[in-house]
């Protein structure tokens, strides 16, 4: 929580330093926190800045509150669970939209995946992550299979027995 003692909310604050020399970015966060727009966005603009004039080129990295590290994480499960699904139902899975950041996230993740493989498709800024089964895979070790595919065909039902004569 980011209230002090009355119940108002405080600015957060997101700091950056840049390569040998501390460049110092002092933004207030306020309100429910930050989103990876929001700090793609300010990095972009502080990279615009700190490279400026230069000849060489530094990389700028924003982070505050440890989001990055935390959307890793989240980033990180949701593949391993997409990966799982695509696995056991035999199709492939197509995710929301994402930055290319997050994309190479779960690229990166899923890469040595013995089942699996991602690509991506779309245009941006609707560019997804579409994970589908490896041609070559071999088979699931037990419990991991894959069901069959369903039949294209309707299932028959039983006939309905009628009491009335016919």
């Amino acid at each position: 929580d980011h209230s002090d003692p009355g119940g108002r909310r405080r600015a957060r604050v997101a700091e950056l330093a840049v390569g040998q020399k501390c460049v110092l970015l002092r933004y207030a966060l306020r309100g429910r926190g930050a989103d990876s727009d929001t700090l793609d966005a300010l990095q972009y603009l502080t990279s615009l800045e700190v490279n400026r004039d230069r000849d060489d080129y530094i990389r700028v990295s924003l982070d505050t509150e440890h989001y990055r590290a935390k959307r890793e994480d989240s980033l990180t499960r949701l593949a391993a669970r997409m990966a799982d699904r695509a696995v056991k139902s035999g199709r492939k899975v197509v995710l929301e939209p994402m930055n290319p950041y997050e994309r190479r996230v779960l690229h990166a993740t899923l890469q040595n995946h013995p089942y699996v493989q991602t690509h991506s498709e779309g245009e941006e800024p609707n560019r997804r992550v579409v994970i589908t089964l490896k041609a070559d895979a071999p088979a699931p070790e037990a419990g991991e299979r894959a069901p069959a595919r369903p039949s294209r065909r309707p299932e028959r039902r039983p006939e309905r027995r009628s009491d009335k004569p016919g």
